[in-house]
């Protein structure tokens, strides 16, 4: 039988998408995209559909962190950053969930890592999915993570995408989609200048 997971190779297999170089999904129980997009301090007056790629070209930074995609799948409210990384931060992550619960992945061209779980207005799980098996958490694992190929020993399969965004579905009833991530346009937002980080 299958991995649960296998669903999501193609986030693996099509990495050279220059779309699919860095990015964070989030998926958001519990507010509507107003109240999200209130939390990620987006401008509302620079909405614009667009899909992955071109609110890739809408950002001002090559450090990211200045563009989000706000928008809805069933009962949930999902943002996608084009090379960002502000879904993952623990105060936002936090502030996310006060409705419900929120679970997102981040990665980067560099392998560069983070998923983070969080409910009614706390953190309950922050770990690496490279570094899965390393101790790198202090929360011990949710009873969803069992059985997804989350790296585990030298000679297991190196999927931690396939596992981020099949732990995602299993904690929020959400799919992400190759073709609605990739062709999909959504409500895209710039970033107030405030909001955004240092590199990472």
């Amino acid at each position: 039988m299958a991995e649960p997971s296998s669903k999501y190779q193609w986030l693996d297999v099509e990495r050279d998408d220059d779309a699919l170089m860095a990015a964070c999904i989030g998926v958001v129980k519990g507010l509507d995209a107003a109240e999200v997009g209130n939390v990620l301090r987006v401008d509302a007056a620079s909405e614009r559909d667009a899909t992955l790629a071109e609110a890739w070209a809408m950002s001002d930074s090559e450090f990211g962190n200045d563009v989000v995609q706000v928008t809805t799948i069933s009962d949930a409210v999902v943002t996608v950053e084009p090379n960002g990384w502000h879904g993952t931060e623990p105060e936002i992550a936090a502030a996310l969930s006060q409705g419900g619960r929120y679970a997102a992945y981040f990665w980067n061209v560099n392998s560069v890592m983070r998923f983070v779980f969080s409910e009614r207005g706390l953190v309950v799980r922050s770990f690496d999915p490279v570094l899965y098996d390393s101790g790198g958490s202090s929360e011990p694992a949710l009873p969803e993570e069992a059985g997804l190929p989350f790296p585990s020993g030298d000679d297991a399969p190196l999927t931690p995408s396939q596992a981020s965004l099949a732990l995602i579905e299993r904690l929020t009833g959400i799919e992400i989609g190759r073709d609605w991530l990739l062709q999909t346009r959504r409500p895209t937002y710039r970033v107030s200048p405030e909001a955004r980080d240092t590199p990472r």
